[in-house]
């Protein structure tokens, strides 16, 4: 048992002055060591961090998240295409809606892909997925499309699936 009226100080940072210790151990440790479990404080010894499971992907879900955020992507710019051309002059109007449109649902493809899971390279995957599309529609179908559409469109997608 440690007193308390006595200067007690950190194992690991001997110059650092403490009055908590692990609750598996008893070490004394200071707020670097410290490592929150549900149960208390912890030292790096005894404790885990913790992770929050609804930003973790494997790598099932992340390749399965890509796998649909790229095919969404396809399948929404080939309708996009067919829909400019068929419209005519209506068409112009939605050049200025589909990028918004095409962000937002690639981004809740790949969330749902994902198993409900949020993280960054999530999001990249979202962002890029949006962006491969512009391009293969532009290569390959000729369309115009605005460089500030493809940004609001990668926009819209990475921010649906952020953290």
């Amino acid at each position: 048992m440690v007193d308390l009226r006595d200067k007690t100080y950190c194992k690991r940072h001997p110059q650092t002055e403490t009055y908590l210790g692990c609750s598996v151990c008893g070490d004394l440790i200071c707020s670097e060591c410290l490592i929150q479990a549900p149960v208390g404080a912890r030292c790096p010894d005894h404790g885990t961090e913790m992770r929050n499971p609804a930003t973790q992907a494997t790598g099932a879900e992340m390749t399965r998240a890509l796998v649909v955020g790229i095919g969404t992507s396809i399948l929404l710019h080939l309708v996009y295409v067919v829909l400019l051309l068929a419209l005519g002059s209506v068409g112009l109007f939605l050049a200025f809606i589909a990028p918004v449109a095409i962000g937002y649902l690639v981004g809740e493809a790949v969330y749902r892909a994902s198993g409900y899971t949020r993280n960054k390279n999530l999001a990249w995957a979202a962002a890029g997925s949006v962006f491969l599309g512009f391009i293969l529609s532009a290569i390959f179908v000729q369309v115009p499309v605005g460089t500030f559409g493809i940004i609001i469109g990668m926009y819209l997608a990475y921010k649906r699936v952020r953290p």
